[in-house]
C-alpha cells in the first residue's frame, strides 16, 4: 500500500511547546475478551480516578505482537511503562481493522497498530506541523521504510482535520498522552474531536489516554503540568456526540500526586484511559 503525506494548512504555532508525544499505544488483541477490569459505560470519571492498579490479563495475541523479535529495542525499552500487551487487549484490535493513531509521535503505537490490523489492515498515522518540526523529525518517516510497516499511512495534518479523506469508516481512533497537547497548542479540540466522530463507522471507537490532573483542574494548567482532567476530556469528547464506553486503571498510579510536570518526572504518572463510541444509529 502506498504511503501518502497529506498536507494540510499549517497554523502558526507561538512558543516553544513541550510535547509528550511518546505514547502510540494500541491494541494487539483479535476478539480479545473485556478486562475484568474495565469499567462499564456510564461511570463517572471520578469514581475510578485513585484507584489502585487492577492487572488486566493480556490476551496470547497481544503478548506475541510486543514480544516480536523485530520490534525496535528503543520500543522495548518504555513499555515496562507503556504497558503494550494489556493496551492491545483493552483495544481489541482485529486483523483488517482500520484505524488511526492521531499525535502518532515517533511510532511507538503505531506499529504496534499495525502489527495488529495485519497486512488487510490500514493505520492512519497522523503528526502535525509542530510535532513534525520540533519533536518527530523524520523518525516516523525512517520507521516506517521497514517492510511489517507497510499498511501505514503517514499523514501530515493538522489536529482540528486530522485525517485524510480516505480515511473514513474507521474501526478505531487512538490519540495517547497528546490530548493535553492539543489543548497546550491552542488546537481547536471540539473541531477535533467532531473530525473524529465524522472518520469512525456507527460503533467505532475512539480511545484517549493522558496524564492525570486533579479533579477540577483547569485547562489552562496543561502548559505548565502536561496533565488534564481527565472530567474535562469526558466532557469535550460527549459534545461532540460520542458516548462512553469502557475505562481501566492498568495505568493508574495511586502514589502519583498529580502536582508535578508529566515530564518532570519522567512520565512515571498517573494515568487514565478512556473509551468513546460513535452510537450506531
Amino acid at each position: 500500500m502506498h504511503r501518502l503525506a497529506a498536507r494540510l494548512g499549517l497554523g502558526g504555532l507561538g512558543g516553544l511547546v513541550l510535547l509528550s508525544l511518546a505514547c502510540r499505544p494500541s491494541e494487539g488483541s483479535t476478539t480479545a475478551p473485556e478486562p475484568a477490569s474495565s469499567t462499564p459505560e456510564g461511570t463517572a470519571a471520578s469514581d475510578t480516578a485513585r484507584a489502585e492498579r487492577t492487572p488486566i490479563e493480556p490476551s496470547p495475541q497481544a503478548q506475541a505482537i510486543v514480544d516480536a523479535a523485530d520490534r525496535p529495542e528503543r520500543d522495548r525499552a518504555i513499555d515496562v511503562r507503556r504497558r503494550p500487551a494489556e493496551l492491545l487487549t483493552f483495544l481489541q484490535v482485529e486483523p483488517g481493522m482500520r484505524v488511526a493513531d492521531l499525535m502518532a509521535g515517533s511510532g511507538y503505537t503505531t506499529e504496534l497498530l499495525s502489527r495488529s490490523v495485519g497486512p488487510e489492515g490500514v493505520v492512519f498515522a497522523q503528526n502535525n506541523a509542530f510535532a513534525r518540526d520540533n519533536i518527530v523529525k523524520g523518525a516516523l518517516t525512517k520507521r516506517l521504510e521497514r517492510d511489517v510497516l507497510a499498511n501505514v499511512v503517514e499523514v501530515a495534518a493538522e489536529l482540528e482535520d486530522p485525517l485524510p479523506p480516505e480515511a473514513k469508516d474507521l474501526d478505531l481512533v487512538t490519540i495517547c498522552f497528546s490530548y493535553h497537547d492539543a489543548v497546550v497548542l491552542g488546537a481547536d479540540t471540539a473541531a477535533l474531536n467532531r473530525a473524529v466522530f465524522d472518520a469512525l463507522a456507527p460503533g467505532g471507537r475512539y480511545v484517549v489516554l493522558d496524564h492525570a490532573a486533579p479533579a477540577g483542574t483547569p485547562a489552562s494548567a496543561a502548559k505548565a503540568l502536561h496533565r488534564l482532567d481527565e472530567a474535562l476530556v469526558v466532557q469535550e469528547v460527549t459534545a461532540a456526540g460520542f458516548e462512553r464506553g469502557r475505562t481501566s486503571d492498568f495505568l493508574r498510579d495511586p502514589s502519583d500526586d498529580m502536582t508535578k510536570a508529566a515530564f518532570g518526572i519522567g512520565f512515571q504518572t498517573d494515568r487514565f484511559v478512556l473509551e468513546f463510541i460513535k452510537p450506531k444509529t
